[in-house]
Protein backbone atom coordinates (compact mmCIF):
# COMPACT_ATOMS: atom_id res chain seq x y z
CA UNK A 1 0.00 0.00 0.00
CA UNK A 2 2.95 2.08 0.96
CA UNK A 3 4.56 1.80 -2.66
CA UNK A 4 0.82 2.73 -4.36
CA UNK A 5 0.66 5.25 -2.55
CA UNK A 6 4.05 6.71 -3.94
CA UNK A 7 3.18 6.14 -7.53
CA UNK A 8 -0.50 7.93 -7.05
CA UNK A 9 1.84 11.17 -5.34
CA UNK A 10 3.75 11.03 -7.95
CA UNK A 11 1.33 10.85 -10.79
CA UNK A 12 -0.53 13.46 -9.21
CA UNK A 13 2.65 15.70 -9.12
CA UNK A 14 3.25 14.75 -12.72
CA UNK A 15 -0.18 16.28 -13.34
CA UNK A 16 0.27 19.06 -11.81
CA UNK A 17 3.25 19.96 -13.19
CA UNK A 18 2.27 18.88 -16.84
CA UNK A 19 -0.69 21.62 -16.43
CA UNK A 20 1.86 24.31 -15.03
CA UNK A 21 4.37 23.99 -17.53
CA UNK A 22 1.53 24.25 -20.33
CA UNK A 23 0.65 27.38 -18.69
CA UNK A 24 4.25 28.55 -18.39
CA UNK A 25 4.75 27.89 -22.12
CA UNK A 26 2.55 29.61 -23.79
CA UNK A 27 3.07 32.47 -21.68
CA UNK A 28 7.13 32.41 -21.61
CA UNK A 29 6.14 32.59 -25.67
CA UNK A 30 3.69 35.45 -25.50
CA UNK A 31 6.72 37.46 -23.56
CA UNK A 32 9.63 36.76 -26.45
CA UNK A 33 7.25 37.97 -29.31
CA UNK A 34 7.39 41.40 -27.77
CA UNK A 35 10.27 42.71 -26.16
CA UNK A 36 9.11 46.08 -24.75
CA UNK A 37 12.03 48.04 -22.62
CA UNK A 38 12.68 47.09 -18.95
CA UNK A 39 12.97 49.47 -16.57
CA UNK A 40 12.90 48.31 -12.83
CA UNK A 41 11.66 50.07 -10.12
CA UNK A 42 15.22 50.65 -8.68
CA UNK A 43 16.36 52.09 -12.03
CA UNK A 44 14.26 54.70 -12.20
CA UNK A 45 12.78 56.95 -9.60
CA UNK A 46 9.49 58.20 -11.14
CA UNK A 47 8.19 54.80 -10.89
CA UNK A 48 8.49 54.67 -7.22
CA UNK A 49 4.31 54.57 -7.40
CA UNK A 50 3.27 51.79 -9.00
CA UNK A 51 -0.18 50.78 -9.26
CA UNK A 52 -1.74 47.54 -9.14
CA UNK A 53 -1.66 45.95 -12.56
CA UNK A 54 -4.45 44.18 -14.19
CA UNK A 55 -2.01 41.29 -15.04
CA UNK A 56 -1.16 41.01 -10.95
CA UNK A 57 -5.07 40.93 -10.86
CA UNK A 58 -5.47 38.27 -12.77
CA UNK A 59 -3.01 35.75 -11.36
CA UNK A 60 -4.46 36.64 -7.23
CA UNK A 61 -7.57 35.83 -9.37
CA UNK A 62 -6.29 32.22 -10.95
CA UNK A 63 -4.18 31.33 -7.82
CA UNK A 64 -7.51 32.30 -5.46
CA UNK A 65 -9.61 29.55 -7.98
CA UNK A 66 -6.92 27.45 -8.93
CA UNK A 67 -5.11 26.48 -5.48
CA UNK A 68 -8.71 27.64 -3.56
CA UNK A 69 -10.85 24.80 -5.36
CA UNK A 70 -7.65 22.31 -4.85
CA UNK A 71 -7.61 23.06 -1.05
CA UNK A 72 -10.99 23.02 0.24
CA UNK A 73 -11.77 20.04 -2.00
CA UNK A 74 -8.79 18.23 0.35
CA UNK A 75 -5.97 18.08 -1.73
CA UNK A 76 -3.91 18.73 1.99
CA UNK A 77 -5.39 15.28 3.00
CA UNK A 78 -3.31 13.37 1.29
CA UNK A 79 0.18 15.86 1.78
CA UNK A 80 3.11 14.83 3.93
CA UNK A 81 3.40 18.03 6.60
CA UNK A 82 -0.72 19.34 6.55
CA UNK A 83 -1.33 16.99 9.58
CA UNK A 84 1.68 17.93 11.32
CA UNK A 85 0.57 21.36 10.94
CA UNK A 86 -2.71 20.65 12.09
CA UNK A 87 -1.10 19.52 15.43
CA UNK A 88 0.78 22.08 16.18
CA UNK A 89 -2.00 24.46 15.51
CA UNK A 90 -4.24 22.60 18.08
CA UNK A 91 -2.12 22.60 20.67
CA UNK A 92 -2.15 26.68 20.80
CA UNK A 93 -5.54 26.68 20.20
CA UNK A 94 -5.69 24.48 23.21
CA UNK A 95 -3.14 26.89 25.17
CA UNK A 96 -1.79 30.15 23.55
CA UNK A 97 0.81 30.62 25.76
CA UNK A 98 2.27 27.53 26.15
CA UNK A 99 4.81 25.89 25.06
CA UNK A 100 5.18 22.47 26.03
CA UNK A 101 2.60 19.46 24.71
CA UNK A 102 2.20 16.19 26.75
CA UNK A 103 0.80 14.46 23.84
CA UNK A 104 4.26 13.63 21.71
CA UNK A 105 6.71 11.98 22.47
CA UNK A 106 6.43 11.82 26.02
CA UNK A 107 6.29 15.51 25.66
CA UNK A 108 8.38 18.04 23.80
CA UNK A 109 8.38 21.93 23.52
CA UNK A 110 6.72 23.71 21.00
CA UNK A 111 9.86 26.42 20.97
CA UNK A 112 11.55 23.74 18.62
CA UNK A 113 9.58 25.33 16.10
CA UNK A 114 8.89 28.74 14.78
CA UNK A 115 4.98 29.27 15.72
CA UNK A 116 3.55 32.25 13.26
CA UNK A 117 1.77 29.69 10.82
CA UNK A 118 1.01 27.97 13.97
CA UNK A 119 -0.99 30.53 15.87
CA UNK A 120 -2.58 31.21 12.35
CA UNK A 121 -4.37 27.82 12.37
CA UNK A 122 -5.08 28.25 15.57
CA UNK A 123 -6.83 31.68 15.32
CA UNK A 124 -8.73 30.80 12.03
CA UNK A 125 -9.93 27.32 12.72
CA UNK A 126 -11.67 28.59 16.11
CA UNK A 127 -13.63 31.27 14.38
CA UNK A 128 -14.91 28.15 11.91
CA UNK A 129 -14.48 25.68 14.18
CA UNK A 130 -12.84 23.25 12.31
CA UNK A 131 -8.74 23.46 12.36
CA UNK A 132 -8.71 21.59 8.87
CA UNK A 133 -10.33 24.89 7.49
CA UNK A 134 -7.80 27.04 9.13
CA UNK A 135 -4.62 25.46 7.87
CA UNK A 136 -6.87 25.86 4.39
CA UNK A 137 -7.69 29.99 4.97
CA UNK A 138 -4.00 29.98 5.89
CA UNK A 139 -2.02 28.41 2.98
CA UNK A 140 -4.07 29.58 0.51
CA UNK A 141 -3.20 32.99 2.00
CA UNK A 142 0.01 32.16 2.17
CA UNK A 143 -0.14 31.56 -1.61
CA UNK A 144 -1.77 34.16 -2.74
CA UNK A 145 0.86 36.61 -0.85
CA UNK A 146 3.71 34.54 -2.33
CA UNK A 147 2.53 35.18 -5.94
CA UNK A 148 2.07 39.26 -4.63
CA UNK A 149 5.51 38.91 -3.65
CA UNK A 150 6.61 37.81 -6.88
CA UNK A 151 5.27 40.39 -8.70
CA UNK A 152 6.67 42.94 -6.34
CA UNK A 153 10.48 41.29 -6.35
CA UNK A 154 10.20 41.36 -10.11
CA UNK A 155 9.05 44.79 -10.18
CA UNK A 156 12.37 46.10 -8.27
CA UNK A 157 14.17 44.85 -11.94
CA UNK A 158 12.33 44.75 -14.47
CA UNK A 159 8.45 46.64 -15.79
CA UNK A 160 5.10 46.13 -14.25
CA UNK A 161 4.05 44.22 -17.35
CA UNK A 162 7.14 41.78 -17.03
CA UNK A 163 6.52 41.82 -13.08
CA UNK A 164 2.77 41.11 -14.08
CA UNK A 165 3.54 38.30 -16.30
CA UNK A 166 5.96 36.84 -13.99
CA UNK A 167 3.23 36.65 -11.24
CA UNK A 168 0.81 34.95 -13.98
CA UNK A 169 3.61 32.59 -14.07
CA UNK A 170 3.95 31.60 -9.97
CA UNK A 171 -0.02 31.54 -10.04
CA UNK A 172 0.28 28.27 -11.93
CA UNK A 173 4.16 27.58 -11.29
CA UNK A 174 5.34 23.48 -10.17
CA UNK A 175 7.14 24.50 -7.94
CA UNK A 176 4.19 25.92 -5.92
CA UNK A 177 1.82 23.53 -6.60
CA UNK A 178 4.09 20.68 -5.72
CA UNK A 179 4.74 22.41 -2.49
CA UNK A 180 1.32 23.19 -1.29
CA UNK A 181 -0.90 20.33 -2.81
CA UNK A 182 2.06 17.51 -2.23
CA UNK A 183 3.93 18.53 0.70
CA UNK A 184 1.57 20.65 2.50
CA UNK A 185 5.02 22.82 3.14
CA UNK A 186 2.78 25.85 5.12
CA UNK A 187 5.59 27.28 6.45
CA UNK A 188 7.86 27.63 3.39
CA UNK A 189 4.95 29.51 1.13
CA UNK A 190 4.32 31.51 4.13
CA UNK A 191 7.96 32.78 4.75
CA UNK A 192 9.00 32.93 1.23
CA UNK A 193 5.74 35.37 0.22
CA UNK A 194 6.30 37.36 3.29
CA UNK A 195 10.27 37.44 2.83
CA UNK A 196 9.56 38.42 -1.02
CA UNK A 197 6.91 41.04 -0.10
CA UNK A 198 9.73 42.05 2.49
CA UNK A 199 12.31 42.81 -0.40
CA UNK A 200 10.10 45.03 -2.20
CA UNK A 201 10.23 47.25 0.75
CA UNK A 202 14.45 46.86 1.22
CA UNK A 203 14.83 47.50 -2.45
CA UNK A 204 12.50 51.06 -1.85
CA UNK A 205 14.11 51.54 1.81
CA UNK A 206 17.76 51.18 0.23
CA UNK A 207 16.96 53.47 -2.83
CA UNK A 208 15.06 55.53 -1.39
CA UNK A 209 15.30 56.69 1.99
CA UNK A 210 11.23 56.02 3.09
CA UNK A 211 11.00 55.67 6.60
CA UNK A 212 7.98 53.36 6.34
CA UNK A 213 9.64 51.69 4.17
CA UNK A 214 12.28 50.66 6.51
CA UNK A 215 9.19 49.78 9.23
CA UNK A 216 7.92 47.26 7.05
CA UNK A 217 10.86 45.56 6.09
CA UNK A 218 11.77 45.11 9.39
CA UNK A 219 8.29 44.11 10.14
CA UNK A 220 7.92 41.68 7.42
CA UNK A 221 11.43 39.68 7.96
CA UNK A 222 10.67 39.54 11.66
CA UNK A 223 7.06 37.67 10.50
CA UNK A 224 9.17 35.97 7.93
CA UNK A 225 11.73 34.84 10.49
CA UNK A 226 8.42 34.03 13.23
CA UNK A 227 7.47 31.36 10.10
CA UNK A 228 10.09 29.70 8.93
CA UNK A 229 13.91 30.94 10.03
CA UNK A 230 15.44 28.42 7.32
CA UNK A 231 13.81 31.16 4.87
CA UNK A 232 15.25 34.17 6.11
CA UNK A 233 18.86 32.73 6.31
CA UNK A 234 18.73 31.46 2.76
CA UNK A 235 16.66 34.42 1.67
CA UNK A 236 18.98 36.73 2.93
CA UNK A 237 21.63 35.70 0.77
CA UNK A 238 19.81 34.65 -2.46
CA UNK A 239 16.54 37.24 -2.99
CA UNK A 240 17.65 40.30 -0.24
CA UNK A 241 21.39 40.42 -0.71
CA UNK A 242 21.38 40.90 -4.62
CA UNK A 243 18.25 43.67 -4.15
CA UNK A 244 20.75 45.59 -1.72
CA UNK A 245 23.96 45.00 -4.12
CA UNK A 246 21.84 46.32 -7.05
CA UNK A 247 20.49 49.30 -5.33
CA UNK A 248 24.25 50.33 -4.83
CA UNK A 249 25.15 49.72 -8.09
CA UNK A 250 22.22 51.79 -9.64
CA UNK A 251 23.58 54.94 -7.19
CA UNK A 252 27.11 54.71 -7.62
CA UNK A 253 26.57 54.58 -11.82
CA UNK A 254 28.27 57.76 -13.39
CA UNK A 255 25.10 60.20 -15.62
CA UNK A 256 28.29 60.57 -17.73
CA UNK A 257 30.97 59.06 -19.05
CA UNK A 258 34.16 59.98 -16.53
CA UNK A 259 37.98 59.58 -17.03
CA UNK A 260 40.75 58.84 -14.99
CA UNK A 261 42.29 56.01 -12.54
CA UNK A 262 40.83 53.38 -11.80
CA UNK A 263 40.87 54.33 -8.26
CA UNK A 264 39.91 57.62 -8.97
CA UNK A 265 37.01 56.23 -10.58
CA UNK A 266 36.30 53.55 -7.59
CA UNK A 267 36.31 56.10 -5.20
CA UNK A 268 33.78 58.33 -7.02
CA UNK A 269 31.12 55.45 -7.21
CA UNK A 270 31.21 54.50 -3.57
CA UNK A 271 31.40 58.19 -2.41
CA UNK A 272 27.93 58.64 -4.77
CA UNK A 273 26.41 55.89 -3.04
CA UNK A 274 27.16 56.66 0.70
CA UNK A 275 23.62 57.64 1.56
CA UNK A 276 22.53 54.03 0.34
CA UNK A 277 25.30 52.49 1.94
CA UNK A 278 24.68 53.99 5.19
CA UNK A 279 20.62 53.28 5.01
CA UNK A 280 21.74 49.61 3.84
CA UNK A 281 23.60 49.43 7.25
CA UNK A 282 20.83 50.96 9.53
CA UNK A 283 18.46 48.55 7.60
CA UNK A 284 20.84 45.45 8.37
CA UNK A 285 21.51 46.52 11.97
CA UNK A 286 17.80 47.19 13.13
CA UNK A 287 16.82 43.68 11.28
CA UNK A 288 19.18 41.22 13.28
CA UNK A 289 18.23 43.26 16.29
CA UNK A 290 14.57 42.45 16.09
CA UNK A 291 15.30 38.77 14.80
CA UNK A 292 17.38 37.96 17.65
CA UNK A 293 14.29 38.78 19.89
CA UNK A 294 11.77 36.30 17.25
CA UNK A 295 14.78 33.43 17.59
CA UNK A 296 15.37 33.72 21.41
CA UNK A 297 12.87 31.04 22.61
CA UNK A 298 14.27 28.88 19.41
CA UNK A 299 18.33 29.10 20.61
CA UNK A 300 17.47 29.13 24.29
CA UNK A 301 16.07 25.68 23.88
CA UNK A 302 18.53 24.59 21.42
CA UNK A 303 21.25 25.49 23.93
CA UNK A 304 19.67 23.98 26.68
CA UNK A 305 18.61 20.65 24.61
CA UNK A 306 21.18 20.50 21.44
CA UNK A 307 20.28 18.47 18.87
CA UNK A 308 22.41 14.81 18.78
CA UNK A 309 19.68 12.63 16.96
CA UNK A 310 21.21 11.47 13.12
CA UNK A 311 20.50 13.06 10.53
CA UNK A 312 16.81 11.72 9.38
CA UNK A 313 17.00 11.11 5.79
CA UNK A 314 15.15 12.94 3.11
CA UNK A 315 14.85 12.42 -0.33
CA UNK A 316 16.03 16.01 -1.81
CA UNK A 317 18.92 15.43 -0.49
CA UNK A 318 19.82 12.13 -2.23
CA UNK A 319 21.67 11.41 -5.22
CA UNK A 320 19.02 12.41 -8.10
CA UNK A 321 21.10 11.00 -10.77
CA UNK A 322 21.51 7.49 -8.56
CA UNK A 323 17.74 7.60 -8.31
CA UNK A 324 15.74 9.29 -10.99
CA UNK A 325 12.30 9.16 -9.39
CA UNK A 326 13.99 11.67 -6.35
CA UNK A 327 15.51 13.43 -9.62
CA UNK A 328 11.98 14.23 -10.50
CA UNK A 329 9.96 14.95 -7.50
CA UNK A 330 12.70 17.22 -6.13
CA UNK A 331 14.26 19.00 -9.12
CA UNK A 332 12.24 18.33 -12.60
CA UNK A 333 9.24 18.96 -10.91
CA UNK A 334 9.88 21.95 -8.79
CA UNK A 335 11.42 24.09 -11.84
CA UNK A 336 9.21 22.73 -14.54
CA UNK A 337 10.36 24.50 -18.22
CA UNK A 338 11.86 27.44 -16.22
CA UNK A 339 14.94 24.57 -15.99
CA UNK A 340 15.56 25.18 -19.76
CA UNK A 341 15.47 28.88 -19.56
CA UNK A 342 17.77 29.36 -16.47
CA UNK A 343 21.06 29.15 -18.72
CA UNK A 344 20.08 31.38 -21.29
CA UNK A 345 18.79 33.67 -18.43
CA UNK A 346 21.58 33.61 -16.08
CA UNK A 347 24.03 34.17 -19.18
CA UNK A 348 22.45 37.37 -20.40
CA UNK A 349 21.25 38.98 -17.37
CA UNK A 350 25.70 38.29 -16.24
CA UNK A 351 26.31 40.40 -18.94
CA UNK A 352 23.36 43.27 -17.71
CA UNK A 353 23.41 45.77 -14.76
CA UNK A 354 21.08 43.16 -13.08
CA UNK A 355 23.82 40.42 -12.40
CA UNK A 356 23.56 40.41 -9.01
CA UNK A 357 19.95 38.71 -9.95
CA UNK A 358 22.05 36.42 -12.43
CA UNK A 359 24.61 35.84 -9.59
CA UNK A 360 21.84 35.08 -6.86
CA UNK A 361 20.40 31.94 -9.26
Amino acid sequence: MSRLSDIYRTITALKAWFMASKADWILMSAVSDQQPELIGLLDHPKLHKTPLRKLLAAALIIGLVFHGTLLFTGSFTETYDAFIHIFLGDHYARDWFSTWDQRWYTGFTTASYPPAVHMGIAAVGSLFGDLRIGFVVVMLVGVLLLILGVYRFSRLWVGSREAGIAALLASLASGIVEATHLFGQLPTIWALGLLLNASWHVGRYVKFGHRQDLIFSIALLAATTAGHHVTTLFGSVFFLGPVIVYALLVSSRPTKKLSGPITALAIRRVAASLSELRRSIVLTLSTVLLLVVVVLPYWLWTANDPITQIPIPHGSRANFLADLNLGLIFFVIPWGLFLFGLPASGLHYLRQRQWPLAASL
